[in-house]
């Protein structure tokens, strides 16, 4: 176990003990994803280290995404354009990019500089069709579709332009286990792959808690205020009592556990939204898919393993 922590301004990683791994030299260190952790030194520079410490990408990014499918996403200082990266250090720069969206393990969405509008590239930086979209929101790389927004209408296209798919509405989110929050004359619901209404478009907006969850939104309603959500199940139609200012979910080793914000604080509930730990921060953030979290207070930071009855500090 490699978890980021901080000593006197400067981040390195610690086992679960709370014994150093890799010392704390970095301005800033993220957690490791897939092998990898993105670091930034003392000049503000990004790279990534293995969990011996070694560098394998040389900090000389201004941006710097953690790897996702073996490939990521780096900007370097000094240059206009963006790279595709793989773990071995070696990139694929993709010319007239302005900024680039991994959207599945292979696929990137460009913004280039030239054109009005976005292009789809594979992960060796070759251009899958010759399409402009005006949007991209997602690829299903196994069947070739495209989640897309071109000819001012939002749909699902192969990569050869054929239409499979057309949405009636004026925004719309990425579809997650078939269900996309969309918007029709500023009014926000939700919708299945078949354009059919799963929540009616009613609300003024709508927050998703997490790509895994499709049975609970956070919606904000017209004549409540602004900025506060109640959570929503769809499936029974049931509105809670109470109002939160922000929320997500995290699908752990020890279940499905709630972070939720109220007055800028955060707490922890398992997965019967029942408060395991009140008010225990200003941030938290789960550490490699395990039932682990790091929390981030006025007392510095901690981690916990947490399961639905309760939570361990790990040190």
């Amino acid at each position: 176990m490699m978890l980021p922590y901080p000593r006197n301004g400067r981040w390195g990683y610690v086992d679960e003990h709370g014994r150093w791994q890799i010392k704390p030299v970095y301005s800033y260190a993220e957690k490791f994803s897939e092998g990898l952790a993105i670091v930034r030194d003392t000049n503000g520079k990004r790279g990534a280290i293995d969990k011996r410490g070694r560098v394998v990408i040389p900090c000389i990014y201004r941006e710097l995404e953690p790897f996702w499918g073996g490939f990521a996403v780096g900007h370097r200082f000094g240059s206009s354009e963006c790279e595709i990266l793989r773990r071995t250090g070696i990139s694929v720069t993709i010319e007239d990019s302005k900024w680039l969206d991994h959207l599945s393990e292979y696929y990137f969405s460009v913004c280039r500089s030239s054109i009005d509008g976005f292009t789809i590239v594979d992960h060796k930086g070759e251009m899958v069709n010759s399409a402009t979209y005006q949007a991209v929101i997602d690829v299903a790389s196994s069947f070739g579709f495209v989640h897309c927004k071109r000819e001012n209408t939002y749909r699902i296209e192969d990569f050869k332009g054929r239409v499979l798919r057309a949405y009636d509405v004026d925004e719309m989110w990425r579809f997650c286990n078939g269900r996309a929050a969309s918007c029709r004359c500023g009014k926000w619901g939700v919708i299945d792959v078949f354009g059919k209404t799963v929540l009616p478009m009613k609300f003024k907006s709508i927050q998703r808690i997490d790509d895994t969850v499709d049975r609970y939104v956070l919606v904000e309603l017209f004549d409540k205020d602004e900025g506060l959500f109640h959570l929503y199940d769809m499936r029974t139609g049931v509105y809670s009592d109470w109002v939160v200012e922000a929320m997500t979910c995290a699908s752990t080793g020890g279940g499905d556990f709630y972070w939720v914000l109220q007055n800028d604080m955060w707490s922890i509930l398992n997965d019967k939204f029942e408060t395991i730990m009140p008010n225990v921060g200003f941030s938290v953030v789960t550490i490699d898919g395990d039932n682990l979290v790091r929390v981030e207070s006025e007392n510095g930071f901690r981690y916990y393993v947490l399961d639905n009855n309760g939570y361990r500090q790990l040190f």
